[in-house]
């Protein structure tokens, strides 16, 4: 049995965004078991609306998008983690928007882990 050791092959982080933030992380060169790691945080509040950030992949069938959203008041957050299997040449995109009355700075960071490729 050989063990594999997960290792980062991308991170960024937006910070102060104010709007939609759409990144290709990674492509693979071959098909690979991944995962996403994403944390976004609102440091302001908002009167209306909410926030979602999202990992974005194409496996053997689909196009598959997971979400994970928060009302945007003043120290709120959201995290998500997601482990899934993508195809060679297609991208893994994150993502953070929202949708309040007035743009909210957010900080948005984002890591993909190679488990499997």
């Amino acid at each position: 049995m050989s063990l594999n050791v997960p290792t980062i092959i991308a991170s960024e982080k937006f910070l102060a965004a104010s709007g939609p933030v759409s990144q290709t992380l990674y492509t693979p060169a071959r098909r690979g078991l991944f995962r996403a790691s994403l944390y976004l945080d609102v440091s302001s509040a908002a009167s209306a609306g909410s926030m979602a950030c999202s990992v974005s992949w194409v496996d053997s069938s689909a196009t598959r998008t997971v979400f994970s959203s928060l009302a945007p008041s003043a120290g709120q957050y959201a995290v998500l983690s997601v482990t899934f299997i993508c195809e060679a040449g297609s991208p893994i995109i994150v993502g953070a928007a929202g949708s309040p009355s007035q743009p909210l700075p957010f900080d948005f960071y984002a890591t993909i882990e190679s488990l499997q490729e």
